[in-house]
């Protein structure tokens, strides 16, 4: 875990990898993680999210990829896409990007590092010419 903690913060300094802890506010109560990835082109960065099982149903996931979404658009000029994957078989993760007006794009194959998963993972895509500002 420390190493991962390393690397993400090495990551965030050198500008490449943006991650976040979402805490319950007014405590160190930590209810999931969320970020920016750079895995795919070098115009698209990947949202990726994790909540505490006893913390979903809240919103959280939604909050924290629209506000992902407009950061990358906001400060990351060379980004032209944002994608959210999740496995198949997670049909909470599934309603997030649908609920953002993310473009489904299809499925590929993924290998299955976790129990529960299909292997197939869903990928969703926004383009930054369809993403509704607050200016518009």
């Amino acid at each position: 875990m420390i190493s991962v903690l390393a690397a993400g913060d090495g990551n965030f300094g050198a500008d490449k990898e943006w991650q976040f802890v979402l805490a319950e506010p007014g405590s160190d109560r930590i209810l999931g993680a969320t970020g920016l990835h750079r895995r795919g082109p070098p115009d698209t960065v990947e949202i990726g999210y994790w909540i505490r099982t006893d913390a979903t149903r809240r919103g959280l996931a939604t909050f924290a990829s629209q506000a992902l979404t407009a950061a990358a658009f906001a400060h990351l000029s060379d980004v032209t896409a944002v994608e959210i994957r999740m496995d198949s078989s997670n049909i909470r993760s599934a309603a997030v990007p649908s609920r953002l007006g993310f473009r489904f794009e299809g499925e590929v194959d993924q290998p299955v590092d976790a129990p529960g998963q299909s292997g197939r993972w869903l990928v969703w895509r926004m383009a930054r010419a369809d993403w509704a500002t607050d200016d518009s």
